[in-house]
Protein backbone atom coordinates (compact mmCIF):
# COMPACT_ATOMS: atom_id res chain seq x y z
CA UNK A 1 0.00 0.00 0.00
CA UNK A 2 1.38 3.40 -0.97
CA UNK A 3 2.20 6.03 1.67
CA UNK A 4 -0.63 8.22 0.35
CA UNK A 5 -3.18 5.41 0.73
CA UNK A 6 -1.85 4.62 4.22
CA UNK A 7 -2.28 8.27 5.16
CA UNK A 8 -5.79 8.41 3.76
CA UNK A 9 -6.69 5.13 5.49
CA UNK A 10 -5.34 6.43 8.79
CA UNK A 11 -7.23 9.69 8.29
CA UNK A 12 -10.45 7.84 7.51
CA UNK A 13 -10.20 5.82 10.76
CA UNK A 14 -9.53 9.00 12.68
CA UNK A 15 -12.73 10.53 11.38
CA UNK A 16 -14.69 7.32 12.02
CA UNK A 17 -13.39 7.22 15.59
CA UNK A 18 -14.28 10.87 16.15
CA UNK A 19 -17.79 10.24 14.79
CA UNK A 20 -18.31 7.27 17.14
CA UNK A 21 -16.91 9.16 20.11
CA UNK A 22 -19.22 12.09 19.56
CA UNK A 23 -22.18 9.74 19.21
CA UNK A 24 -21.43 8.04 22.53
CA UNK A 25 -20.70 11.34 24.18
CA UNK A 26 -24.17 12.57 23.23
CA UNK A 27 -25.72 10.01 25.56
CA UNK A 28 -23.49 10.91 28.49
CA UNK A 29 -22.90 14.57 27.94
CA UNK A 30 -24.24 15.47 31.36
CA UNK A 31 -21.68 13.41 33.27
CA UNK A 32 -18.76 13.17 30.83
CA UNK A 33 -18.66 16.70 29.47
CA UNK A 34 -15.17 17.33 30.88
CA UNK A 35 -13.75 14.56 28.68
CA UNK A 36 -14.36 16.57 25.50
CA UNK A 37 -11.13 17.13 23.61
CA UNK A 38 -10.77 19.10 20.41
CA UNK A 39 -8.85 17.42 17.58
CA UNK A 40 -7.85 18.83 14.22
CA UNK A 41 -6.15 17.17 11.29
CA UNK A 42 -5.14 19.03 8.15
CA UNK A 43 -5.13 17.48 4.69
CA UNK A 44 -2.98 19.71 2.50
CA UNK A 45 -4.23 20.60 -0.97
CA UNK A 46 -1.89 22.35 -3.38
CA UNK A 47 -3.22 23.69 -6.66
CA UNK A 48 -1.28 23.21 -9.88
CA UNK A 49 0.55 26.02 -11.60
CA UNK A 50 -1.64 28.40 -13.61
CA UNK A 51 -1.96 28.11 -17.38
CA UNK A 52 0.04 30.93 -18.95
CA UNK A 53 -0.05 31.36 -22.72
CA UNK A 54 1.97 34.11 -24.35
CA UNK A 55 0.94 35.46 -27.73
CA UNK A 56 3.78 35.69 -30.21
CA UNK A 57 2.50 38.19 -32.71
CA UNK A 58 4.00 40.45 -35.32
CA UNK A 59 2.01 42.66 -37.65
CA UNK A 60 4.33 44.43 -40.02
CA UNK A 61 4.23 46.41 -43.20
CA UNK A 62 5.46 44.57 -46.29
CA UNK A 63 4.61 47.05 -48.97
CA UNK A 64 2.90 50.42 -48.98
CA UNK A 65 1.96 52.73 -51.77
CA UNK A 66 2.27 56.53 -51.79
CA UNK A 67 4.18 56.64 -48.51
CA UNK A 68 1.56 54.90 -46.42
CA UNK A 69 2.50 53.40 -43.08
CA UNK A 70 0.88 51.24 -40.40
CA UNK A 71 -0.83 54.24 -38.84
CA UNK A 72 -2.10 55.65 -42.12
CA UNK A 73 -2.47 53.00 -44.82
CA UNK A 74 -3.32 53.94 -48.38
CA UNK A 75 -5.29 52.15 -51.12
CA UNK A 76 -3.18 49.27 -52.41
CA UNK A 77 -1.23 48.81 -49.18
CA UNK A 78 -0.24 45.31 -48.17
CA UNK A 79 0.43 43.93 -44.69
CA UNK A 80 1.82 40.60 -43.58
CA UNK A 81 0.35 39.03 -40.45
CA UNK A 82 2.24 36.38 -38.51
CA UNK A 83 0.78 35.21 -35.20
CA UNK A 84 1.27 32.30 -32.85
CA UNK A 85 1.36 31.21 -29.23
CA UNK A 86 3.98 30.06 -26.78
CA UNK A 87 3.40 28.35 -23.46
CA UNK A 88 5.12 30.01 -20.54
CA UNK A 89 8.03 28.09 -19.01
CA UNK A 90 6.14 27.82 -15.70
CA UNK A 91 2.73 26.93 -17.14
CA UNK A 92 0.70 23.81 -16.46
CA UNK A 93 -0.23 21.58 -19.40
CA UNK A 94 -3.18 22.97 -21.33
CA UNK A 95 -5.53 22.70 -24.27
CA UNK A 96 -5.61 25.89 -26.33
CA UNK A 97 -8.17 27.36 -28.70
CA UNK A 98 -7.81 30.56 -30.72
CA UNK A 99 -9.30 32.68 -33.47
CA UNK A 100 -8.65 35.89 -35.35
CA UNK A 101 -11.45 38.39 -35.75
CA UNK A 102 -11.41 41.57 -37.79
CA UNK A 103 -13.46 44.50 -36.53
CA UNK A 104 -14.17 47.28 -38.99
CA UNK A 105 -15.79 50.67 -38.50
CA UNK A 106 -19.17 51.05 -40.13
CA UNK A 107 -18.99 52.49 -43.62
CA UNK A 108 -21.95 53.88 -45.61
CA UNK A 109 -22.34 54.71 -49.29
CA UNK A 110 -23.88 57.89 -50.70
CA UNK A 111 -27.37 56.47 -50.13
CA UNK A 112 -26.74 55.60 -46.50
CA UNK A 113 -26.47 51.85 -47.18
CA UNK A 114 -23.65 49.87 -45.52
CA UNK A 115 -20.59 49.20 -47.65
CA UNK A 116 -19.12 45.71 -47.46
CA UNK A 117 -15.50 45.77 -46.39
CA UNK A 118 -15.01 42.39 -48.03
CA UNK A 119 -15.32 44.13 -51.40
CA UNK A 120 -12.29 46.29 -50.59
CA UNK A 121 -10.09 44.20 -48.30
CA UNK A 122 -8.58 40.92 -49.44
CA UNK A 123 -7.29 38.53 -46.76
CA UNK A 124 -5.30 35.37 -47.33
CA UNK A 125 -7.34 32.38 -46.22
CA UNK A 126 -10.37 34.34 -45.03
CA UNK A 127 -12.35 37.55 -45.13
CA UNK A 128 -13.31 40.51 -42.96
CA UNK A 129 -16.67 38.92 -42.17
CA UNK A 130 -15.52 35.33 -41.59
CA UNK A 131 -12.09 35.85 -40.06
CA UNK A 132 -9.15 33.73 -41.17
CA UNK A 133 -8.29 30.06 -41.41
CA UNK A 134 -5.16 29.18 -39.43
CA UNK A 135 -2.40 26.76 -40.35
CA UNK A 136 -4.45 23.63 -40.97
CA UNK A 137 -1.87 21.08 -39.86
CA UNK A 138 -1.79 22.50 -36.32
CA UNK A 139 -5.38 23.57 -35.68
CA UNK A 140 -8.83 21.95 -35.90
CA UNK A 141 -12.01 23.95 -36.46
CA UNK A 142 -14.62 23.24 -33.79
CA UNK A 143 -18.00 24.92 -33.36
CA UNK A 144 -18.79 25.15 -29.65
CA UNK A 145 -22.31 25.75 -28.36
CA UNK A 146 -21.94 27.95 -25.31
CA UNK A 147 -24.88 29.57 -23.53
CA UNK A 148 -27.08 28.94 -26.54
CA UNK A 149 -24.66 30.62 -28.95
CA UNK A 150 -22.51 28.84 -31.49
CA UNK A 151 -18.94 30.07 -31.75
CA UNK A 152 -16.29 28.86 -34.18
CA UNK A 153 -12.87 28.31 -32.66
CA UNK A 154 -9.70 26.53 -33.72
CA UNK A 155 -8.28 24.02 -31.22
CA UNK A 156 -4.60 23.14 -31.30
CA UNK A 157 -4.38 19.53 -32.43
CA UNK A 158 -1.81 16.75 -32.59
CA UNK A 159 -0.81 14.80 -35.71
CA UNK A 160 -3.42 12.12 -34.97
CA UNK A 161 -6.25 14.68 -34.92
CA UNK A 162 -6.96 14.87 -31.21
CA UNK A 163 -6.51 17.97 -29.07
CA UNK A 164 -2.83 18.55 -28.38
CA UNK A 165 -1.75 18.82 -24.77
CA UNK A 166 0.65 21.74 -24.83
CA UNK A 167 3.40 21.73 -22.24
CA UNK A 168 5.62 24.49 -20.91
CA UNK A 169 7.75 26.11 -23.58
CA UNK A 170 5.73 24.74 -26.53
CA UNK A 171 5.35 27.18 -29.43
CA UNK A 172 2.74 26.89 -32.20
CA UNK A 173 2.19 29.16 -35.20
CA UNK A 174 -1.43 30.13 -35.75
CA UNK A 175 -1.71 32.22 -38.91
CA UNK A 176 0.52 33.56 -41.64
CA UNK A 177 -1.03 35.61 -44.40
CA UNK A 178 -1.54 38.98 -46.02
CA UNK A 179 -4.10 41.75 -45.85
CA UNK A 180 -4.31 43.71 -49.08
CA UNK A 181 -6.29 46.93 -49.41
CA UNK A 182 -8.03 47.54 -52.72
CA UNK A 183 -6.78 50.34 -54.95
CA UNK A 184 -10.44 51.24 -55.52
CA UNK A 185 -10.82 52.73 -52.04
CA UNK A 186 -11.89 56.37 -52.04
CA UNK A 187 -12.34 59.20 -49.53
CA UNK A 188 -15.14 57.34 -47.76
CA UNK A 189 -12.45 55.13 -46.21
CA UNK A 190 -10.30 58.02 -44.97
CA UNK A 191 -9.60 57.76 -41.25
CA UNK A 192 -11.46 54.43 -40.91
CA UNK A 193 -9.94 51.62 -38.87
CA UNK A 194 -9.66 47.85 -39.02
CA UNK A 195 -8.73 46.01 -35.84
CA UNK A 196 -7.08 42.61 -36.01
CA UNK A 197 -8.05 40.75 -32.84
CA UNK A 198 -6.16 37.56 -31.96
CA UNK A 199 -8.03 35.76 -29.17
CA UNK A 200 -6.55 32.84 -27.25
CA UNK A 201 -8.18 30.76 -24.51
CA UNK A 202 -6.63 27.90 -22.60
CA UNK A 203 -7.67 25.34 -20.01
CA UNK A 204 -5.72 22.84 -17.94
CA UNK A 205 -5.81 19.33 -19.37
CA UNK A 206 -5.91 17.53 -16.02
CA UNK A 207 -9.39 16.05 -15.59
CA UNK A 208 -10.73 17.65 -18.78
CA UNK A 209 -12.07 15.81 -21.83
CA UNK A 210 -10.40 16.39 -25.20
CA UNK A 211 -12.45 19.34 -26.60
CA UNK A 212 -12.11 18.12 -30.21
CA UNK A 213 -13.56 14.68 -29.47
CA UNK A 214 -16.44 15.90 -27.30
CA UNK A 215 -17.16 19.26 -28.93
CA UNK A 216 -17.27 20.97 -25.53
CA UNK A 217 -14.83 23.36 -23.92
CA UNK A 218 -13.89 22.49 -20.35
CA UNK A 219 -15.98 19.31 -20.04
CA UNK A 220 -14.88 17.45 -16.91
CA UNK A 221 -14.10 13.74 -16.97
Amino acid sequence: MSQQRKKLSKTAWVYIFIALFVTVLGFFSVTLAWYIKAKEEYLGITFANPVVVNIDTEIKQMNTIDGGNLNALKPGSKLSVNTGIRMDDESSNAYVRAKISLICEELLDENGAPLLWDNYVNITGGSVMEGVTPISSAWQEVVFNENGTEEKWYVCKSVDGIARELTKGDAVSFYEGEIILSGRMDNRFAGKKIKIVFIVESIQTEGVVDPISCGEWGKLK
